[in-house]
């Protein structure tokens, strides 16, 4: 049993990375959205009132009261007013960066698979050669 406490933390590792991984995954779907919204703001008339998301699951009434200047969550409470443009701008440097990050988390997952997967293969030949000692002497 002793064999396996190594591959605990990388089980863990591994696991922290999938959902570190699907968590990035959601983050760009709402940027990419954020981002087309910004973009097609500037051409459209005013929407009507509509309901703005405040969390995931709490939404507010609201309305564009001039379709072009956009108020941009930056995150941690900060907030900026920008045109249409700089918003697009904005977010596709923001669906980069999180592109950027996915690659490297892959990256990551990766090798600790790979880790996880040949101190796997050593345990099995340790415990087989366990076996095959307790086999010959008993």
């Amino acid at each position: 049993d002793y064999l396996n406490q190594p591959l605990a933390p990388l089980s863990t590792a591994s696991r922290r990375f999938s959902a570190s991984k699907s968590t990035a995954l959601d983050l760009q779907a709402g940027v990419d959205a954020a981002a087309s919204a910004a973009a097609s703001s500037a051409a459209a008339p005013p929407p009507p009132p509509t309901l703005v998301p405040i969390t995931p699951s709490m939404y507010v009434p609201g309305r564009m009261v001039d379709p072009g200047t956009l108020t941009v969550d930056l995150g941690t409470g900060y907030y900026a007013e920008m045109n249409p443009k700089q918003a697009a701008g904005y977010f596709e440097r923001k669906v980069e960066a999180v592109r950027v990050q996915m690659e490297i988390a892959q990256g990551n997952a990766t090798q600790k698979r790979q880790q996880l997967e040949a101190i796997s293969i050593v345990i099995q030949g340790k415990m087989q050669q366990q076996a095959n000692a307790q086999g010959a002497s008993g």
